[in-house]
C-alpha cells in the first residue's frame, strides 16, 4: 500500500470518528442502573423538573452529555445553589463540540498536527468531566453507571490520535523522500 493511500484511509478514519464522537454527545453517557430502571419504567412518566425545559423521570434512564448540559443549565440554580456551576457544564459541553468539529474540519483538510493538538485537548475535557461527575457521585454513583458514549469517547480519541499519528509519519516520510529525489536529480 503507497503512503498516500495510508494518508487517504487515516484521513477517512479520522473523519469518521470524529463524526462518531460528535454523535455521541447525544447517545446514553449515563445510565441508571436496572433495578432503578426496572422501577422507574414500570411506573407511568412523570414530571421531575418544570420550567421552560420539560424533563420526566423516564427521560433521567439514559442520559446524555447534552441531556445533563441542557439540565444542569436549566435548572443548575435549584440543583447546586450555585449559577456558575451550571454555566460550567455549558462551556463543558460546547468545548466537547467546538473540539469534536475541530478535528473534523482539520481531517478534511489532512492536517494531523491539529487533530493531535485537538484531540488532546477533547481528551483533558473529557478527563475533567468525568473527574465532576465521579467527584459528585453522579457517574458512577449509586444510581448510574457509564453508558456506551462514555466508552466511544474513549475509543474514538484514540483512533484519532493513532489516525493522526499515522498521517504525520506518512507526510513526513514523503517529504523525505521527495527531498532525496530532488538531491539525486
Amino acid at each position: 500500500m503507497t503512503k498516500k493511500k495510508i494518508i487517504l484511509i487515516s484521513c477517512i478514519v479520522c473523519i469518521v470518528s470524529a463524526v462518531m464522537l460528535l454523535v455521541s454527545l447525544f447517545l446514553p453517557y449515563a445510565s441508571l442502573k436496572k433495578d432503578y430502571a426496572d422501577d422507574i419504567l414500570s411506573e407511568p412518566s412523570y414530571e421531575v423538573y418544570s420550567g421552560k425545559y420539560k424533563v420526566t423521570s423516564h427521560d433521567l434512564v439514559k442520559v446524555s452529555l447534552f441531556k445533563f448540559t441542557r439540565v444542569y443549565s436549566t435548572y443548575g440554580k435549584e440543583i447546586f445553589r450555585d449559577p456558575i456551576n451550571s454555566v460550567f457544564y455549558v462551556v463543558l459541553f460546547s468545548l466537547f463540540s467546538l473540539f469534536g468539529l475541530l478535528i473534523l474540519l482539520f481531517a478534511a483538510l489532512r492536517k494531523p498536527a491539529p487533530i493531535i493538538v485537538f484531540d488532546c485537548l477533547l481528551f483533558i475535557v473529557f478527563l475533567i468531566n468525568n473527574k465532576d461527575y465521579s467527584m459528585r457521585g453522579v457517574v458512577p454513583g449509586s444510581r448510574y453507571d457509564f453508558g456506551v458514549a462514555h466508552t466511544f469517547y474513549f475509543v474514538f480519541l484514540a483512533i484519532i490520535f493513532v489516525s493522526a499519528v499515522t498521517m504525520l509519519v506518512m507526510k513526513m516520510m514523503i517529504k523525505r523522500e521527495n527531498k532525496i529525489q530532488l538531491k539525486n536529480n
